[in-house]
């Protein structure tokens, strides 16, 4: 179901994860686990978060710490992440669609494809979802 996406995991070396602007928990979710999944893997990873993004009481127990130094300049794969087109990645859309190594991973209908890979399963309630099954087929287990 995701040997495409897969196959560009496991050939990068350092992974840029976006979400949407104004993130909420499915996209907070979604990006800092599979943050943690690919640092488990042994990959270097970045959550990008929009410079104007202050997390908000609810979301204040997700780990949205800076990162350490790594930059999406210096990662060879993007993933967006709950976009459902490229303009929901606000600060960041214009530099996505330049970049010639992407995936996107979305549960929205309305998903206008923007990616080298685009996987959506509009029956999915959750992005979060997409990415434990992702997870899983790679056999990685949740450590959360």
């Amino acid at each position: 179901m995701f040997e495409n996406i897969i196959k560009k995991i496991e050939s990068a070396e350092k992974i840029a994860i976006f979400t949407h602007t104004r993130p909420d928990g499915d996209a907070l979710g979604s990006a800092f686990g599979l943050k943690s999944a690919l640092l488990e893997m042994g990959k270097e990873a970045v959550v990008c978060l929009e410079s104007i993004f202050v997390p908000t009481k609810e979301y204040k127990f997700i780990s949205c710490e800076k990162n350490s130094g790594l930059t999406k300049g210096d990662c060879d794969l993007w993933i967006a992440l709950d976009c459902a087109s490229v303009d929901r990645l606000g600060e960041f859309s214009a530099d996505f669609e330049a970049f010639s190594n992407t995936v996107a991973i979305d549960h929205h209908r309305t998903h206008v494809d923007f990616a080298s890979i685009d996987y959506v399963d509009a029956d999915a309630p959750a992005t979060a979802e997409i990415i434990c099954l992702l997870l899983k087929e790679m056999g990685h287990s949740m450590s959360m």
